[in-house]
């Protein structure tokens, strides 16, 4: 990472905004312009995170029930909890390091057959047997929540957190 921003803003409404490193390394060491939007990359994971927990505290899902109803056809679905996804010990495998997907960066892959491309490299463990980081799992809760709000993960997003919380310049 080249550099960084931070924000904060205290309740009273004061904010103040702090920068380091470069814009560009390559290009010579301008600083970080604040205003300069940034790809949030994984930390859309937190997002999907409280999606699901807000759909497990409406008791819409349980985090402890397996997925299978959701997704019969997943080898394992029958062990594999909410949770456990949410904590990356289900025993899926990630599809980013696999060589398809490496073969194939520029192509825009469905969330559907990157979950493929991850199940056919088959698991790293069985589910809850140990901590394993693989987007994959966030792929599945994303399409859970799709299945449980028949709406995409990203528009229950924009919804139940973008919106009431005034984030009007994130995206992912």
């Amino acid at each position: 990472f080249p550099g960084a921003v931070l924000a904060l803003r205290d309740p009273s409404g004061a904010s103040f905004t702090v920068t380091a490193g470069v814009a560009d390394p390559t290009k010579g060491s301008a600083p970080i312009d604040a205003s300069t939007p940034w790809i949030i990359g994984s930390t859309t994971k937190t997002f999907v995170a409280v999606v699901v927990l807000q759909l497990a505290q409406e008791k819409k899902l349980d985090l402890d029930a397996t997925i299978e109803a959701f997704f019969p056809d997943l080898p394992a679905a029958s062990r594999i909890t909410a949770r456990q996804l949410l904590q990356h010990t289900s025993g899926l495998h990630e599809y980013l390091d696999s060589d398809v997907v490496l073969r194939d960066a520029r192509r825009v892959w469905s969330a559907r057959e990157l979950i493929a491309v991850a199940v056919a490299r088959g698991p790293v463990g069985e589910p809850g047997a140990g901590f394993h980081y693989a987007n994959t799992n966030y792929l599945v809760l994303g399409e859970l929540i799709e299945k449980v709000t028949s709406r995409p993960w990203y528009a229950e997003v924009r919804n139940r957190i973008l919106v009431p919380l005034g984030l009007r310049h994130t995206g992912y």
